[in-house]
């Protein structure tokens, strides 16, 4: 089984497993449905546009469909990998995800470049080529994938650690700030919220000073993305507790009215 090895800059070694041909191949026949269902509503907004103008405007309409059905599958995949994170609607469904070659999410610019080269892989006929470079490669890259550094991973799903549960009944000043605890739910991912729980277990393991970075990193993330600001007095290490324990409450924790 073909894996892709990557360490953090805090020295955490991380692996992930490659996606395989099968694998991709339903993603992209999910994403083709997508462009497939624009595509002929298009189509059929050419019809009608012939049928009122009597057949005048039938062949513009249609020409302008062609154009459009390769600017939405362009511009479809290019928006979805780069809006979430590595992930179309297709990938989603298959817990597949694009990343740059140290596991990070794709630029703007390498979830282009791997689209806009898509016709290259799609020769002679169903996508061949890309299917053998896919199975070939050691790290399942097709041409996209080389020219813009990128690698189609699988997905996996970590429940959060048992032991981190016990936060979503602790006390949690963030659970106050209605506002805040919202935002924790509507925004933090849930892998990213067991990654954080995962931490949070771990934090009398790992050795102090350096325990101390990665939490000043985190908080100082989470702070910016989760609009924190506001609690900025509360320690690192408190706030990451915290927000672990809004994100387990829904699932764990005792309801609440909200």
């Amino acid at each position: 089984m073909r894996r892709l090895r990557v360490t953090t800059p805090e020295l955490v070694p991380l692996e992930f497993r490659i996606a395989g041909t099968a694998e991709r191949g339903v993603a992209w026949a999910l994403d083709e449905c997508v462009i497939m269902v624009a595509t002929t509503i298009m189509y059929l907004l050419a019809l009608l546009v012939g049928l009122v103008t009597a057949g005048l405007g039938l062949l513009p309409a249609v020409g302008l469909v062609i154009i459009g059905k390769f600017v939405i599958n362009l511009g479809y995949r290019w928006w979805t990998e780069t809006r979430w994170r590595g992930q179309t609607w297709g990938k989603r469904i298959m817990h597949l995800r694009t990343v740059q070659r140290n596991g990070t999410p794709p630029l703007a610019w390498q979830a282009f470049v791997r689209n806009a080269v898509r016709p290259l892989d799609a020769l002679p006929l169903l996508s061949l080529v890309g299917a053998l470079m896919i199975a070939l490669d050691p790290h399942g890259r097709r041409t996209g994938d080389f020219l813009a550094g990128t690698v189609v991973i699988h997905e996996v799903r970590h429940a959060p650690p048992r032991a981190a549960r016990v936060l979503a009944n602790a006390q949690n000043s963030l659970l106050q700030d209605a506002a805040a605890a919202g935002r924790i739910r509507n925004r933090l991912r849930s892998r990213d919220a067991t990654l954080l729980a995962e931490f949070v277990v771990a934090t009398d393991r790992i050795e102090v000073a350096r325990r101390l970075r990665i939490a000043t990193r985190l908080a100082t993330h989470y702070r910016a993305a989760l609009g924190l600001e506001a609690h900025r007095a509360l320690p690192d290490e408190a706030l990451l507790r915290g927000i672990v324990g809004v994100a387990l409450r829904d699932r764990f924790g005792t309801p609440v009215a909200r």
